[in-house]
């Protein structure tokens, strides 16, 4: 992956929308944490279905990509918030991308829904850890 973008992926604030939540990488964040008790989880992730692989897409594709992750996520019973990726970088070009935070969700099912939704990264927490950028890609063979 390009390191631009792997830096950009790094500084982007993860933003939940209702409750209000901003997320770093590499941060811990407490009373998210407290909150998260309160909702009897300890995982979570946030992803999207945003331009795949970073290619932009109009934003009637990219809305109707993510209402179907929604949907995909909601069938499986999983409890989802919106929230957005912001750039942190006052130069950067990127639109900010609707996103799903996802509670109770394992790493390794975050990062395969991330694949399946041809991302290039999602972000994955739990309770008392710093906040982990996943990359998405296949294992080499």
């Amino acid at each position: 992956m390009d390191t631009a973008l792997l830096r950009a992926y790094r500084h982007t604030i993860y933003q939940v929308d209702d409750p209000l939540w901003r997320l770093r990488i590499g941060q811990q964040h407490p009373d998210f944490d407290r909150w998260l008790a309160t909702q009897e989880v300890q995982t979570w992730g946030f992803i999207t279905a945003y331009n795949p692989f970073s290619q932009v897409l109009a934003a009637y594709e990219n809305a109707h990509r993510l209402d179907a992750l929604h949907q995909e996520l909601q069938q499986v019973g999983y409890r989802c918030y919106l929230g957005r990726g912001l750039s942190a970088d006052p130069d950067s070009t990127w639109e900010p991308e609707v996103s799903l935070l996802v509670l109770g969700i394992a790493q390794a099912e975050a990062i395969a829904t991330g694949r399946r939704w041809q991302q290039n990264a999602v972000v994955w927490g739990q309770i008392g850890g710093l906040v982990q950028l996943c990359l998405c890609q296949a294992e080499s063979s």
